[in-house]
This record gives C-alpha cells, sequence and structure tokens, in this order.
C-alpha cells in the first residue's frame, strides 16, 4: 500500500486539477488529510501549480494544526499567482496566529510586497528579519536586494545590504547585475559582472541572461564578446535560452555579421532563436535576408509563431516589399493558423506608410476590425507623414491622438518639425506654443561610441569631452573635404527658424556627428565605427555619414531609436528607405 511518502512524490507529478483530486481522494480515504500536514502541504502546492489556487486555499483553510511550512506554502502560492495584498494579509493572520515566521516567511512576504508595491510594509518585513537574525542570511539578504529595495526603488539600500553581506553566492551577484540592468544602470551591471568573474564565482543562466541584456542595452558589442567568450569556457552556449539572449546581444550591438556567424554554429535553435535572427535583418535595415530567413524557417519544419510573423512583416516594410508583405498578412490565418493582433495592423500600416502609401494607410487605420480608438495605428501613420511631408494628413493624425490622448507630447513635436520643414513657420510657432503650455520637454538628442571599451557620450554642440578641440578640428576638415566634393547641408532638417548659415552650423554640431569624428581621431585606420543614438537620425546627418564612409573608407554603423543604419562607401544600407 502507498504511504504518505509515496503520496507526497506522485503529487509533484501531477499537471491537472483532476489528478489532484484523484491522489487527494486517496489519502482522505486512508485517514484525515486535515492532520497530515506534509501530505496536506503537497496537495496545496500541486493544486497550486496546476492553476488551481481556490481548491488550496480551501484546503489550507480546513488544515486543523498549521505550522510555518503550512504558511509558508500558502503564502508562496498567493505570491506565484501575483496575489500580493492576500499574501501580506496571511502573514499578518500567521503572527496573529502565534505561529512564528521563519525566514522563508520573510523571503515569501517580501516577493509579496514587490507584487503588491508596498514599500512601508517591505521596511516592517524588513525589521522583523532583523529580530529573526535573517537580515544576516544570505538568502534573505538576497530578497532584499533582489525583491525589495532595488524593485521598489531603494537602489541605495540594496547597494547597503549587498556591501554588508559577509557571504555571497551566485544568487546575490546576479541579484545585482539583474536590478542595474532593469533599472537602466547599464554599465554598473557590466561592471558587477567583471566583479564576479575577479572574485572566481561562476556565473548561471540568470547571470548571463542579465548581462547580455545589458550589453545590447548599451551597444557594446566588446562586452557582449567578453560574455560570448565565458559562455564558450562554462559550457552554457548549450544553453537555448542563453544563446538566443546572445544572439539578440550581437544584434543590438549592431553587427549583423556576428549575428549571423553565430545563428549558423548555434548547438541549439529554436523558434524564439529564428525570430530573433529575422527581427535583426528588419533591424539592420537587410529586410530581404529576413524574408529569405523566414522561407528557410520554414523548410526546416519550425514553427510559425505570432511573433515570426512580426518580424517578417517588420522586414517587409524595412526592405519596401509591399505586395509581399501585404499577402503574408492577409493569408496569416489561412497558411499559419494565425489570427492577426493589433501588433500585426501596425506592421502593416507602418508597410504602407514608409512605402508612401499613405491614403492607403489611412483608409486602413480606419477599418480596424477592433476600431480605431487606439492611439497605436495612428502614431504609426504620423511617422509615415513626417517622412513624406503629408501636413493635411499628418494633422488630422494628430488631432485624432490628441482626442484619444490628450496629454501626449509626441503629435506636438512631429506636426512642429512637419510645418518646420515645410518652412510653416508660424504654424510651427504655434504648435510649439502648445508644447511649452503642456510643459512636456524634449528628450536631448545623445549619441554614443564605445573605444578601447570606455564609452564616449556627446550632446548636440558638446565641448565637454576632453579631446574637445581635436574633434572639433576634425569635425571642419571634414566639413571642408565634403564641400568639395559636392556635399549640400539639408537644412530642412534644422527645425528652427533661423538664417541659413546658422542652420549649416548647428547641423555640423549635431551629436552623431561629434561622435563620428571622435571615432575617426581615436582609432586605427579603417576600423569600422558603431555609433548609437538616443533619437532617429536626420537626414542631413544620414546624407553627411553616407558622404564621410566614403570619404575616409571606413564602414560607419549607426543605431538610432528605430533601427541601424550600415554606411558603405557612400551609400546606405537602407538605400534611403527609412
Amino acid at each position: 500500500m502507498p504511504n504518505d511518502v509515496t503520496y507526497v512524490a506522485i503529487l509533484g507529478a501531477c499537471g491537472h486539477p483532476w489528478e489532484v483530486d484523484t491522489i487527494r481522494a486517496r489519502v482522505e480515504a486512508c485517514g484525515s488529510l486535515e492532520l497530515d500536514v506534509i501530505v496536506a502541504t503537497a496537495v496545496m502546492n500541486a493544486y497550486g501549480k496546476c492553476g488551481d489556487l481556490d481548491s488550496a486555499r480551501g484546503l489550507f483553510d480546513r488544515i486543523l494544526v498549521r505550522d510555518a511550512a503550512v504558511w509558508n506554502a500558502m503564502i508562496s502560492l498567493l505570491v506565484v499567482h501575483e496575489q500580493g495584498d492576500e499574501a501580506l494579509e496571511l502573514c499578518r493572520q500567521m503572527r496573529l496566529d502565534g505561529v512564528t515566521p521563519s525566514k522563508g516567511t520573510c523571503v515569501a512576504a517580501l516577493n509579496a510586497c514587490c507584487h503588491s508595491r508596498d514599500f512601508s510594509e517591505g521596511l516592517r518585513i524588513h525589521a522583523f528579519a532583523r529580530e529573526l537574525g535573517g537580515d544576516a542570511d544570505t538568502v534573505v539578504q538576497t530578497a532584499l536586494v533582489n525583491i525589495m529595495y532595488a524593485r521598489l526603488g531603494s537602489l541605495e539600500d540594496a547597494r547597503e545590504i549587498f556591501d554588508a553581506m559577509t557571504t555571497r553566492n551566485v544568487i546575490s551577484w546576479t541579484a545585482m547585475v539583474g536590478v542595474h540592468s532593469q533599472l537602466g544602470l547599464n554599465r554598473e551591471a557590466l561592471r558587477i559582472f567583471r566583479s564576479i568573474l575577479l572574485e572566481g564565482v561562476t556565473p548561471n543562466d540568470v547571470t548571463f541572461t542579465a548581462v547580455l541584456n545589458a550589453s545590447g542595452n548599451l551597444a557594446s558589442i566588446r562586452a557582449a564578446k567578453l560574455v560570448q567568450a565565458c559562455l564558450s569556457e562554462t559550457g552554457f552556449l548549450g544553453n537555448v535560452e542563453v544563446a538566443n539572449g546572445l544572439l539578440c546581444a550581437l544584434g543590438k550591438c549592431g553587427s549583423l555579421e556576428e549575428v549571423a556567424k553565430f545563428f549558423r554554429v548555434m548547438p541549439v535553435q529554436n523558434q524564439v532563436s529564428w525570430n530573433s535572427a529575422i527581427a535583426a535583418n528588419a533591424q539592420h535595415g537587410n529586410g530581404v535576408r529576413g524574408v529569405e530567413l523566414f522561407q528557410t524557417m520554414q523548410l526546416e519544419g519550425i514553427d510559425t509563431g505570432s511573433v515570426t510573423l512580426i518580424g517578417v512583416l517588420s522586414s517587409c516594410s524595412h526592405a519596401g516589399l509591399v505586395a509581399q508583405g501585404y499577402s503574408y498578412f492577409l493569408n496569416m490565418h489561412v497558411d499559419y493558423g494565425l489570427p492577426a493582433e493589433a501588433e500585426h495592423y501596425s506592421c502593416v500600416i507602418d508597410l504602407l506608410s514608409r512605402a508612401g502609401w499613405l491614403e492607403h494607410a489611412e483608409e486602413f487605420v480606419k477599418r480596424l476590425p477592433f476600431g480605431d480608438e487606439s492611439v497605436f495605428p495612428w502614431i504609426t501613420l504620423l511617422c509615415g507623414c513626417k517622412l513624406h511631408g503629408d501636413l493635411e494628413r499628418g494633422g488630422r493624425a494628430t488631432q485624432r491622438i490628441l482626442g484619444l490622448n490628450p496629454g501626449s507630447t509626441g503629435p506636438y513635436l512631429v506636426m512642429h518639425n512637419l510645418y518646420a520643414g515645410a518652412g510653416k513657420w508660424p504654424e510651427a510657432a504655434a504648435v510649439r506654443k502648445s508644447m511649452v503650455d503642456l510643459g512636456p520637454k524634449k528628450e536631448p538628442g545623445l549619441s554614443w561610441i564605445e573605444v578601447k571599451g570606455r564609452i564616449h557620450e556627446f550632446r548636440v554642440g558638446d565641448t565637454s569631452h576632453p579631446r574637445s578641440s581635436e574633434i572639433h578640428r576634425e569635425l571642419e576638415r571634414l566639413n571642408d573635404k565634403m564641400k568639395r566634393a559636392g556635399f549640400v547641408c539639408d537644412t530642412k532638417a534644422v527645425v528652427y527658424d533661423l538664417q541659413a548659415k546658422e542652420k549649416e552650423s548647428l547641423l555640423c554640431q549635431h551629436s552623431e556627428k561629434l561622435a563620428i569624428a571622435f571615432g575617426l581621431i581615436s582609432t586605427a585606420a579603417g576600423e569600422p565605427l558603431r555609433i548609437m543614438k538616443n533619437l532617429r537620425v536626420c537626414s542631413d546627418c544620414h546624407s553627411a555619414t553616407k558622404f564621410i564612409s566614403g570619404l575616409v573608407g571606413r564602414e560607419i554603423v549607426v543605431r538610432d531609436a528605430y533601427r541601424f543604419h550600415h554606411f558603405r562607401g557612400g551609400a546606405c544600407s537602407c538605400e534611403d528607405f527609412w
């Protein structure tokens, strides 16, 4: 006959609530389930794993003698199902019932605080952990760092706890890498990862995933290659999730060649791997290759998913393959059994808008099956209007966006630039006044470049760099050389009502040009330059970078807020379709 150990083991194998019900009935037939705490806890956990939280809670309420393990199990199940407030209420009830919380209770409660965003309750739990001596426990300290302080906004406290830890394991180190990456402190995340290696701690898959995310966000190819070397040494390249993280990071770092090279030798590939490769080609303007990868993916028998089609439609959009992209969209349900979702409709609007089919795009937005009450399709259309200088249609899209989201600042900025580009300065001034009245501030343009492991940042007209005088001399030299070669500044890119000479002077000081000049004087001849930018590259900088790539004989890769541009020999990979 099966005993308690048998039941606990088999409950761990249950995958459906009815299976748990069957085992529970056997247990109850043998005796009182409510009195056997170990088996009862196993039944509760089995219900929770199968998604039947109500049955788990019903059993918990029936258990006559509940120790800390039972309470911890129920609290943890509530946290897993993102019912943080109820989990915290159960913690309070536990103390009222006279059950002394354990360190495990503190960890579960801290998780609950994260879900409920209750910072004050988290402080009380931290204080209680001190009373238990748990604040000296590595597991509790790691929970405080990762769950409580870092995610709820007090990074300084997180660092203080981490620095005070006498024993740090891979989990605590990984927590610090993860929280810095999540908060956008990517350079600090990379620094902590290097400290992990220097301390002799072996990273795990979560560590690698976090640091690869930081490398991609910072667009540091040097960091991504360092992590790739570590992955090779530790054998984690066989972990498909980590390998996919590396593939994505290489794409974000602007090296499509490295993406292709690694994709060919990946030990294991899944649908996410193919999706990442397709998306990387779309982002780098190699839409034709993205479509080719999709076709190969089908021949390989890899299932096509919703995300796959987003990548394919984006590839068609960036490559100007309007008919092919529209055909994929129309046949999604028939060919792949996939219903079209909001993201797919947005891709089609972008496809039509980029190609200049703005009338068709506008009609498409009006006939969306889920209505035209969403702001995102109209934003996509507005961006197309800006690209092709359609003032009238852009005005309609702006009014629709503001009607749906009155506090939105983006439409004002786009319309200001549209009017400025058309030379309609009174209208542009009126739009700018509306922006000022709302109080929004445009995000300042920022470009950066990595040279010898260091990130160098530049803003428009920047003179703060230690080599500023050399940078500006190099820019003057380039400008003279470009003018002799026939380059003419695109003054329409300046959205201020200034004299032509003033506009030219302002364009020459754009942040990406400063970054390019610094790269030229700081790297060896022929070495590629990789420039990252937080905003969309302007038309003048795009034309100028094409000229510069031909004059200096270098490849210049620019990642802006929307995509990558690969400049070689006076031409861009986007073929001016951007």
